[in-house]
């Protein structure tokens, strides 16, 4: 028993990655957070390729659905008290938007992300290889592409941001579905509310109508 805790605690320690903690040594003028993958033994499924595509997407598909939860709670805000719905507002808004970036991002189709992972499992298995040996590169490649990508177009006078553009627009559009199909899009809820009062609830007041309606507008920007 002695022996298991210690082997377990070598094991945390063993997963820790020093990257991080090394740069700050440094005074970088950024720093890029990431997770450091967990290790999974593809042979013990009973079918690799296409549990590797399930376990992969099950990370996004958690954060849409958090996303979409976060959009219902909306609703909730007309029946609380202005203080407590502005507090609430802002913090579904950040819930849906903070979801939906991380459910955009980990699709990007690159290994180690879940969007690699993805790839590997559906592409034919010489295609599916040639991906695969792309994981131990693929957070400097990320790098690259998102941030010295885009500082070296500034340089240049040229927008090189190509890649954040793309994640941009998967946001937005994921966000807009996400409000539509929980029935709060800011045009047919609030608008809606200030022309026609009829299903408005008691309490809510018209603060609380510009409180919807700024929520909803920034998070369909």
């Amino acid at each position: 028993m002695h022996l298991n805790r210690w082997q377990k605690i070598i094991g945390v320690v063993a997963s820790e990655d020093p990257l991080p903690g090394m740069l700050l040594l440094f005074h970088p003028p950024f720093l890029f957070g990431y997770a450091k993958p967990v290790p999974v033994n593809f042979q013990a499924l009973r079918s690799p390729r296409r549990d590797m595509v399930l376990m992969a997407a099950a990370g996004p598909v958690m954060n849409i659905a958090l996303a979409v939860i976060a959009a219902l709670a909306f609703h909730i805000v007309a029946y609380l008290p202005d203080t407590s719905a502005e507090w609430l507002a802002d913090n579904l808004k950040n819930a849906v938007i903070l979801n939906v970036v991380l459910a955009v991002f980990n699709l990007f189709p690159l290994p180690p992300l879940d969007g690699g992972r993805i790839l590997v499992g559906i592409l034919p298995k010489p295609a599916a290889m040639a991906v695969a040996r792309l994981e131990p590169f693929g957070l400097v490649i990320l790098i690259g592409l998102l941030i010295i990508l885009p500082m070296l177009g500034a340089q240049l006078c040229v927008n090189l941001n190509f890649i954040s553009g793309v994640l941009a627009i998967a946001t937005r559009s994921i966000i807009s579905v996400i409000l539509y199909v929980t029935g709060n899009s800011y045009r047919g809820v609030v608008l809606g509310l200030l022309i026609t009062r009829r299903h408005m609830p008691l309490n809510l007041t018209a603060s609380k109508i510009r409180l919807l309606y700024e929520a909803f507008a920034a998070l369909q920007k």
